[in-house]
């Protein structure tokens, strides 16, 4: 075998050496899609489940939420403050949600899902005021907010 057969040979092996490790290199990253999809998931579903405990922790937190979400002027100025509190930490995971969403990190269907909680906030009084605060404060980032905005208007 002469040299430059040697090196045509050499050639074929660097090439399927290549072609193998892009092939598994995209299985790999696949494989991390699948595993950042599935912890996004998890986190917002734990957060979730976090805003829905402290509203249920305490009787005298759902009566401050149900208060605030229908008549917010009914609630003193500590309330308030709590109740604000509550639901712009509601916003703030719905606009993390809003992202992962738009990154392909969170499935159609929990979006479907927090659409419509969402929703229901912006249209009840309380969760009305919150979003104008929410604004003010710049609490939000600006694609959720005129996501959000932009949705509400089509949907009224």
């Amino acid at each position: 075998m002469t040299i430059q057969e040697l090196g045509s040979l050499g050639e074929l092996v660097a090439a399927i050496a290549t072609v193998v490790t892009l092939a598994y290199l995209a299985l790999q990253i696949r494989q991390n899609t699948r595993a950042l999809r599935v912890t996004a998931l998890q986190v917002h579903q734990q957060q979730v489940q976090q805003t829905v405990g402290l509203v249920a922790a305490s009787a005298e937190n759902a009566s401050v939420w149900r208060r605030g979400i229908d008549d917010p002027q009914s609630l003193s100025p500590g309330e308030l403050a709590q109740f604000t509190a509550m639901v712009l930490g509601v916003y703030n995971q719905m606009d993390a949600a809003f992202t992962n969403h738009r990154h392909g990190l969170l499935p159609e269907e929990e979006w479907r899902r927090d659409w419509g909680v969402l929703r229901f906030y912006l249209r009840s009084k309380g969760g009305s005021q919150v979003w104008d605060i929410a604004k003010q404060l710049h609490s939000v980032s600006p694609e959720f907010m005129a996501f959000a905005e932009t949705e509400m208007l089509r949907t009224t």
